[in-house]
């Protein structure tokens, strides 16, 4: 299964490659770009949290800003990294669910995850690590009685869960706790846990991290995420638009395309009433679909954005709660194997497809940053008018217009939103009040920002308007002499 996922995912090693969501080839996603720029930072110097603002866990930055300190920034070493890390996701899903519901529906599932779930956002993304990690903890648990070395190895992976995205891995962990009290066994997963909690709280504090930490991955979200998700108001948001995407396809290629999207949306539905099934058949293994229950939760209740992508970041531990229910019955689970692997091979045809017409469009770029910089004009406008090293303050598509040009941003936000207007709430007053200060102390030799960006700026700090002034295009401002 490791092989095969890897292997099936080479397409994403190179400019483009087939997404679920639609018939492009995928060049790399915005928020991609904010999280590989983000990682790079550390290498160069910086503390997340006490330096740059991020609202997800460390644990992903850190491995990424490992990588690109061992062999220096690398598009291609990220996906390597994120491929392995789906391939590993895929081993894992089958492993756990040939335990549960038999190897047909095992392979059927990692057949689901490779040519479905991860082409829903084929990029280097924590949700993907975190999303294995949780796995990981369900092979440990996937037995009658695990002992307390496994207990405490399923405590460690989720809270690198929790440090990795917070949304995802608190749920889990707490769900393996309840799971662990109720067999008198929690002890055994705390203390894993704290295994991992403690050392990280620890080396926050001593870098005068912690607080900004706590704040930025628990205070804000709940306060703030929410006002920022207007675009997916409700759960399986986008997934009509996404089906018309696919209406230039010839049928069955069409059908196939928008069959696998509903199933996508319909997994958590399936997970939740495969999870109870199981609780109620059997109250000594509770670990799994406990944990399928409380990762599938926050999709339903807004905490976390409902729409195609994010459902399809928590979708592998939704397939396992989906298929827990044939542990129990004999027929059930060979016709449901059958099921299975019928689905995760008509999700591998329709990948396969979108390899054949997404190969020839993405192979005009030679290279990732090539392909980026066709997508972002403005990038082209920085590269020329500014030096690589030069430090700009950039307000569309940073994350790789940094990348591409070899710039480096003093201010504390990699994003920041394009529209204002439409992130009231979310990037708050007092976030546009420090972004305005930072940029009046630290003088970064060029700006491009929109209009509403710049207008918000000078609200916070008039004397902006005669600090800097505007060149070549209407986003681009330079350093008054």
């Amino acid at each position: 299964m490791f092989a095969g996922c890897f292997v099936l995912h080479l397409p994403y090693l190179f400019p483009g490659g087939p997404m679920t969501s639609g018939v492009n080839p995928s060049l790399g996603s915005r928020d991609e770009g904010t999280v590989l720029y983000d990682s790079l930072r550390i290498t160069r110097g910086e503390v997340m949290y006490r330096d740059f603002f991020e609202f997800q866990g460390p644990v992903f930055y850190y491995l990424f800003g490992g990588l690109f300190r061992a062999i220096g920034p690398s598009i291609v070493a990220a996906r390597v990294v994120e491929n392995v890390i789906a391939a590993m996701g895929a081993a894992l899903l089958a492993w756990v669910v040939s335990r549960r519901a038999g190897r047909l529906a095992g392979v059927g599932a990692a057949a689901f995850y490779t040519g479905v779930l991860i082409p829903a956002w084929p990029c280097a993304y924590p949700h993907w690590l975190a999303q294995t990690l949780v796995l990981g903890a369900l092979a440990l648990l996937a037995v009658e009685d695990p002992s307390p070395r496994r207990l405490r190895g399923a405590g460690a992976l989720l809270a690198l869960a929790v440090a990795t995205i917070q949304s995802l891995g608190l749920p889990a962990l707490v769900a393996a706790v309840v799971a662990g009290a109720m067999r008198r066994r929690a002890r055994d997963v705390l203390v894993g846990a704290a295994a991992v909690l403690v050392p990280l709280g620890l080396a926050f504090a001593v870098a005068g991290a912690l607080g900004p930490l706590l704040h930025d991955m628990f205070v804000w979200p709940f306060s703030h995420y929410a006002a920022g998700q207007t675009d997916a108001p409700r759960y399986g948001s986008h997934l009509g638009s996404a089906i018309e995407r696919h209406a230039v396809l010839a049928q069955p290629w069409r059908a196939l395309a928008g069959g696998v999207l509903c199933l996508i949306v319909a997994l958590p539905l399936v997970a939740v009433a495969g999870a109870a099934a199981a609780i109620g058949r059997d109250r000594r293994q509770l670990a799994l679909p406990l944990v399928t229950l409380a990762v599938v939760a926050p999709l339903f209740v807004g905490v976390v954005r409902g729409d195609v992508t994010h459902i399809a970041f928590v979708g592998a531990l939704a397939l396992v709660g989906a298929a827990l229910p044939l542990a129990f019955f004999e027929r059930l689970r060979r016709h449901g194997g059958i099921a299975l692997c019928v689905v995760g091979l008509a999700g591998l045809a329709s990948y396969a497809h979108k390899v054949t017409i997404t190969w020839a469009i993405s192979r005009q770029y030679a290279t990732f940053s090539e392909a980026f910089v066709s997508q972002l004009p403005f990038a082209k406008l920085v590269a020329q008018r500014t030096k690589p090293g030069d430090q700009v303050v950039i307000g569309e598509a940073a994350g790789w217009t940094y990348w591409v040009t070899d710039h480096r941003t003093p201010v504390s936000y990699t994003f920041i939103p394009h529209d204002p207007a439409a992130y009231e709430g979310y990037f708050t007053g007092d976030m546009w009040q420090k972004l305005a200060d930072e940029i009046v102390t630290r003088r970064p030799g060029a700006l491009g920002l929109t209009d509403g960006q710049w207008e918000r700026l000078v609200s916070k700090r008039a004397d902006l308007r005669h600090a800097y002034v505007q060149r070549f295009n209407p986003m681009f401002r330079v350093l008054a002499d």
